[in-house]
């Protein structure tokens, strides 16, 4: 695959699909949230976790973490400026459940998407 970066300006017109690299984070409980290893990234909790990001102005991720959150709680302060609908989501309870979650950075303010469980 051929890497570049450019800025586009004006209308930009697709042929075909838009391909979204797809990252799985290596296990931890304090994972960087980087879009510069895939803007759709897989987290499997291992314990109570703390992530940490690194977006800029304009850039977004979506987020699918698995784990049974009955025994692993996230910690979204240091991400998360602003939730959509004022306060971090719980995520699913059950072992097997995905809980997807979008974030994305205007200016200096990163807000936070709860999209849902799927089991």
């Amino acid at each position: 695959a051929v890497t570049t970066t450019s800025t586009l300006t004006g209308a930009v017109s697709f042929g075909g699909e838009i391909v979204e690299t797809v990252y799985a984070i290596p296990s931890s409980t304090t994972p960087s949230l980087d879009p510069g290893n895939g803007t759709i990234q897989t987290w499997t909790l291992t314990g109570a976790s703390t992530p940490t990001e690194v977006l800029a102005d304009g850039e977004s991720l979506k987020l699918t973490i698995a784990a049974d959150t009955n025994s692993y709680g996230v910690t979204w302060t240091s991400v998360v400026t602003k939730w959509i609908g004022g306060t971090a989501p719980s995520l699913g309870e059950t072992a097997g459940d995905e809980s997807h979650i979008e974030l994305w950075q205007e200016g200096t303010t990163v807000y936070g998407s709860f999209i849902g469980v799927s089991s």
